[in-house]
């Protein structure tokens, strides 16, 4: 039988050490897990550039793994966090964690069936 896997997705860097510990200790051992960041891999010029909130602009805060706080324009993190979620979906997750205490209406999940922000938790095991 498959092993199962859960995808986190966070709008900063991943992993995300004040979180990783929690799912770890929530999650089955035999699940695999894929943690994702929108920001993984850009550096803080790259970050700045492509997703910088502007004066007045709607925005979103997160800790880089440096440390370093960003505010993020939320108008254009949906594209990146549309991005991520594709590739979380390909690496074939079958349950996506979106970690934000902002919203995103309306992404799809095309693999899994089910778009925000209706999220739908179903019991399930690594069996």
């Amino acid at each position: 039988m498959r092993q199962k896997v859960l995808g986190t997705l966070t709008i900063g860097q991943a992993p995300r050490p004040d979180v990783v510990p929690i799912i770890d200790r929530h999650v089955p051992a035999g699940v695999r897990r894929i943690h994702r960041g929108v920001l993984d891999g850009l550096s803080h010029a790259e970050i700045d550039r492509r997703y910088g909130a502007g004066p007045g602009e709607a925005a979103l805060v997160t800790r880089l793994t440096d440390g370093r706080i960003v505010e993020l324009s939320r108008r254009r993190m949906r594209e990146g966090v549309e991005e991520a979620l594709a590739a979380l979906e390909t690496e074939g997750c079958d349950v996506i964690l979106i970690l934000c205490t902002g919203t995103f209406d309306g992404l799809e999940c095309r693999r899994l069936g089910s778009s925000s922000p209706t999220i739908s938790f179903r019991a399930w095991s690594p069996a």
